[in-house]
């Protein structure tokens, strides 16, 4: 077996035990997070600057910023029938405000990015990196050390 197809092995065996998959028209499908089917990515954000999303789907659905989850820079958006019809959250420093916000099927959450560089990402999106779609992967395990030829 090549080494690319050993590679490509491993790493399917990865994808697989962090639960995504590839379908064969290779869209991605990231592990199921329950709640809504909403998914939003904003995409880089550059203060000062807005972000709009409309949730169709009653549920709970939470997202960060690719940049600064890692910090806490988390939320979640509540989707019920007893939300708003509209709502509004902000993005400042390394936190959003407030870190749930309530709007009903069909309801618009405002993102107001006040300073530096954000995304507003929904959970269920996968990515490698900040800033471009979703949580980053987890880290790979440190190399295994090496070790010579020399049996002792």
């Amino acid at each position: 077996m090549s080494r690319v197809l050993i590679r490509a092995a491993v790493m399917a065996g990865i994808l697989t035990l962090m639960g995504v998959s590839c379908s064969k028209e290779s869209k991605p499908t990231g592990p199921s997070m329950g709640g809504s089917s909403d998914s939003f990515d904003s995409g880089s954000l550059v203060a000062p600057t807005t972000f709009d999303h409309v949730f169709s789907t009653a549920g709970t659905v939470g997202y960060h910023c690719n940049f600064h989850a890692s910090v806490g820079m988390v939320g979640q958006v509540m989707v019920d029938t007893s939300g708003a019809a509209a709502a509004n959250d902000t993005a400042s420093g390394t936190s959003f405000h407030p870190l749930i916000v309530k709007v009903r099927p069909g309801g618009t959450v405002h993102w107001i990015i006040l300073d530096g560089t954000h995304t507003v990402t929904s959970d269920d999106i996968m990515s490698v990196g900040g800033g471009g779609g979703g949580g980053a992967l987890p880290p790979m395990p440190p190399p295994m050390p090496y070790r010579s030829g020399h049996v002792h």
